[in-house]
């Protein structure tokens, strides 16, 4: 029995299948992280908005070594994250702010980062990386990958 070699028709075919793949992946994958960082940011931004103060340090131990003002200053920031990262790229509506909540999310982070490690409190490192991480390819995959058209 021969085996017949695939026709540049069926290679094409493969070719493309396989690109609708990866790309559904992408997207799939850009949705989920973006998910990810608003169940991320909008429970810690509404808690540190509008929960007393002592509620807040039982979980956040430095919410009550710093300035009210300021701890209600940074729930402001991350429910701003949180709706930023995924609110206009999903009703897609002036889609950029995306990468715009997308990039202050990252410098959010750095920022966080250098407050931890200040106060050496390296345990909380690694999810701020994590954050970090997934918002810097919310930035990239939805700037150079798989834009969100506006309406």
């Amino acid at each position: 029995m021969t085996r017949r070699s695939p026709t540049s028709t069926e290679t094409t075919k493969a070719s493309a299948d396989s690109k609708v793949q990866a790309g559904r992946l992408l997207r799939s994958s850009l949705w989920l992280s973006q998910l990810l960082l608003t169940a991320v940011y909008l429970p810690a931004g509404l808690m540190k908005l509008l929960a007393p103060v002592n509620t807040v340090a039982t979980q956040i131990p430095w919410s009550a070594e710093v300035p009210e003002q300021f701890l209600r200053t940074i729930g402001v920031i991350d429910i701003a994250a949180g709706l930023g990262i995924l609110l206009p790229a999903l009703l897609r509506l002036y889609p950029r702010l995306t990468l715009v909540a997308a990039a202050g999310s990252m410098l959010l982070q750095l920022c966080a980062m250098a407050f931890h490690s200040y106060r050496a409190e390296w345990m909380v490192l690694p999810m701020n990386l994590s954050i970090l991480g997934l918002s810097w390819w919310v930035l990239y995959g939805r700037l150079n990958r798989a834009p969100i058209i506006s309406r």
